[in-house]
């Protein structure tokens, strides 16, 4: 058995645990709204991590994996 795969609803399916994929197209330039979220989720995962929920840690990933790549990275 695969450690994850990918299934039809676009989501990854692990052992424990599910996370969706949300696509972003081909923006890769974050939006000064999305810049704002970015930022502010950055600081309640520093000072207060349990207050975040699965599905805004996924945004935040898919906002910082966007912002490094409009960077070059």
């Amino acid at each position: 058995m695969p450690i994850s795969s990918l299934n039809s609803d676009r989501m990854l399916v692990y052992p424990d645990k599910i996370m969706t994929i949300t696509p972003s197209g081909d923006r890769v330039e974050l939006s000064e709204e999305e810049w704002n979220e970015l930022v502010a989720l950055k600081n309640a995962i520093n000072e207060y991590p349990q207050s975040v929920c699965p599905t805004r840690m996924e945004r935040f990933t898919e906002y910082l994996v966007r912002s490094m790549k409009e960077k070059g990275g």
